[in-house]
């Protein structure tokens, strides 16, 4: 479990869930989601090299919503969209 305090905003909860293969957040501005750990498929568009990541990417399946990206703006943070590479 990961607690993140940000002064007069709140207090972030990451919570790791292997058995699903999920992630957890609770955001004091955009409320609690289930990330799924989501790799490339087998469709003709999602070939290999033609996304911006390589693995997977945690993805909140409801919207589609990444989170990196909620990370990012939530947090005002820069972290990569290739974060979880295997390449250095």
């Amino acid at each position: 479990m990961l607690n993140i305090v940000v002064p007069s905003v709140g207090t972030y909860v990451l919570n790791k869930q292997p058995p699903n293969k999920q992630i957890w957040l609770s955001s004091p501005i955009s409320g609690p989601k289930r990330y799924d750990w989501v790799v490339q498929g087998d469709h003709a568009h999602e070939k290999q090299d033609t996304r911006g990541f390589i693995n997977g990417q945690w993805i909140y399946l409801r919207d589609g919503s990444n989170l990196t990206d909620l990370l990012n703006e939530e947090l005002t943070l820069s972290l990569p969209k290739d974060l979880y590479s295997q390449e250095e």
